[in-house]
Parts: structure tokens; C-alpha cells; sequence
């Protein structure tokens, strides 16, 4: 296969994840009144990765050229507030809300002090953030089976590997990052990045289609 045809295909792919990234919340905004909290902050998730994308893949198109680096600040920063908040309705732990505010005094802190930050790639903010979130999945994966709870099992699973995986690609992010380092270095890290991230969403579709699609007063 040439790599040419390969491009074309992780080219489709990333447009897949945009178009993904919108249809998602319509998706779930459908029963966001009628289901848990848990359901309501996963989907104000969904809505908010989805501005994220359009903002970003609208400023490409008529910002030729200038870096998008800095809606990576907003993608952290929607992830980890409204996951966290995901993750404190279905433990019940308070710990979360505590962990919340400490994360972001913390983010605050090392934003303030090198606000050029904004405008570049923070691999230890990612990597943080997402580990944060895979303790929450892991906590939530125990508890599921030793309580044989159903909910969210789909995408919990999905979390659990998805951020995992994004966590080792966002740490080579100083590595890509190196002008020593060949470009296609950068490349493989990024397409494979999008491979897990349609994933992802594909596994998002799947639990509603499960436990969502038709409407189940069990599940207020």
C-alpha cells in the first residue's frame, strides 16, 4: 500500500472523528433530561469535545497555516471537569470534587507561571489529567464487578483504554516535538492517536444503542 493511499486514509479518519464529534451530542442530548446525572455531564462532555473540533477545524480552514495548538488548552480543561464530574456521580466519592479543585489550582499555577504555555503543547498537564481520569475508570471498573453494576460499562472500558493509550502518545509529546526527531515520528503517534479515538467513539455509539436507544425508566 503506497503512502499516499495510507495518508488518504488516517485523512478520513480524522474527518470521521470531527464528524463523530458532532453527531455524539445529538445523539445524547436526546434523553439528557430523561436519564442519571452521570448521563447528563458525560453528554455536556460530548458537547463540549464537539466545540472544541469544529473550533479547531474551523480555524484551519480560515486561519491557513497558524497553530491550533492552543484548543489543546480547552480539550484538557473540558475533558478533565466534566469526566471528573462523570466519574463523581456514578462512585459517589467526595474525594473527586477535592481532586478537581486541586487540579486545577495546580493547572492554574503553572499556566501563570509560563503563560506561553497556552500557545504550545503541555504534555504534563495531559498526561496528568488523563491519568486522573483512569484512576476514576479503574475505581468505576472494580465497583461495576463487584457490584455487577451495568451502567456505562461500554464506555467506561473505552475511557479505561483510550485515555491509557493517549497517555503514552501525550508523553512523547517533547519527543515528536525535538526538530532531530524524523516528522514521521510525529506522524505515526498522531494517526495512531486517531485510530484510538474512533474507537472510541464507535464504542460511545454502541452503549446507546444498548442501554439508550429506547427509552427505559430504570435508568432515571
Amino acid at each position: 500500500m503506497s503512502e499516499i493511499v495510507i495518508e488518504n486514509i488516517f485523512d478520513f479518519i480524522a474527518d470521521l472523528t470531527i464528524f463523530l464529534s458532532l453527531f455524539l451530542p445529538i445523539l445524547y442530548l436526546k434523553g439528557f433530561t430523561k436519564f442519571s446525572k452521570a448521563f447528563s455531564y458525560f453528554t455536556i462532555y460530548l458537547v463540549l469535545i464537539a466545540v472544541v473540533q469544529l473550533g479547531s477545524k474551523l480555524h484551519k480552514i480560515f486561519f491557513e497555516g497558524e497553530s491550533t495548538l492552543f484548543f489543546f488548552f480547552y480539550f484538557l480543561l473540558f475533558q478533565f471537569l466534566s469526566l471528573s464530574m462523570f466519574y463523581y456521580h456514578l462512585l459517589k466519592k467526595k474525594f473527586i470534587k477535592i481532586i478537581i479543585i486541586v487540579g486545577l489550582l495546580i493547572f492554574s499555577i503553572q499556566y501563570v507561571q509560563d503563560p506561553s504555555l497556552y500557545l504550545r503543547y503541555n504534555p504534563i498537564a495531559a498526561v496528568i489529567s488523563n491519568l486522573i481520569i483512569v484512576i476514576y475508570s479503574i475505581l468505576y471498573l472494580y465497583q461495576s464487578l463487584s457490584q455487577k453494576k451495568t451502567d456505562f460499562v461500554f464506555i467506561n472500558s473505552a475511557i479505561l483504554i483510550y485515555l491509557l493509550s493517549s497517555s503514552l502518545i501525550f508523553a512523547s509529546g517533547n519527543l515528536v516535538l525535538n526538530i532531530n526527531i524524523p516528522i514521521s515520528v510525529s506522524d505515526t503517534l498522531v494517526n495512531v492517536n486517531r485510530f484510538l479515538y474512533l474507537g472510541f467513539q464507535l464504542i460511545i455509539i454502541i452503549e446507546w444503542w444498548k442501554n439508550y436507544s429506547n427509552y427505559n425508566p430504570s435508568k432515571l
